[in-house]
């Protein structure tokens, strides 16, 4: 990503939100501390809390910045 000139990058809401309220987009979090559970690879929490760091520290480590929509 660098490589093409990527300085920063916008993610959506990550947040955890209720699929059945027809949101698809994350704009209605039940939580604003938990990650939405389906985003990730790992079904624990931990798990997904870990990834979700490692991306943040790898896209750090490339001087990328990371923007989290928050509605």
């Amino acid at each position: 990503m660098r490589d093409l000139g990527v300085t920063a990058v916008e993610l959506m809401p990550v947040f955890q939100f209720d699929p059945q309220e027809g949101n698809y987009w994350g704009y209605m979090p039940l939580n604003f501390f938990a990650l939405h559970h389906t985003y990730a690879a790992h079904p624990e929490p931990v798990g997904q809390l870990d990834e979700f760091r490692t991306l943040v520290k790898a896209l750090h480590a490339a001087d990328i910045e990371v923007i989290l929509d928050v509605v």
